[in-house]
């Protein structure tokens, strides 16, 4: 890299931009937006390719459940709370568990 300290200037800006962003309501949120697109293009591109060898534990499915999150609480909490989800996720968790969304 040539220039580092542009490179630092962009990467400080654009994390300015998404904590602001994360402040704005769920439904004004860009970032969120974006989420949500990236994980709707997951579930239909490649989650059938995975689906054979990878299983979701709980119901409804972890892509699910964070798009729910970050329409209900913005991307801020929807991300922290698919993060507890994913961590709490192991083999002794049953098949099929039913696991919400908050509802606040």
């Amino acid at each position: 890299m040539k220039r580092p300290d542009l490179w630092l200037l962009i990467v400080a800006l654009l994390m300015v931009l998404v904590t602001l962003d994360a402040w704005r309501p769920p439904q004004e949120q860009m970032t969120a937006k974006l989420y949500i697109g990236t994980v709707g293009f997951y579930q239909r591109e490649i989650h059938p390719i995975t689906s054979h060898f990878i299983r979701c534990h709980y119901n409804p499915t972890c892509s699910h459940y964070s798009v729910q999150a970050v329409e209900r609480f913005g991307i801020g909490k929807g991300l922290f709370l698919t993060t507890k989800r994913l961590i709490s996720c192991n083999r002794s968790v049953p098949m099929g568990t039913v696991d919400a969304v908050p509802a606040r």
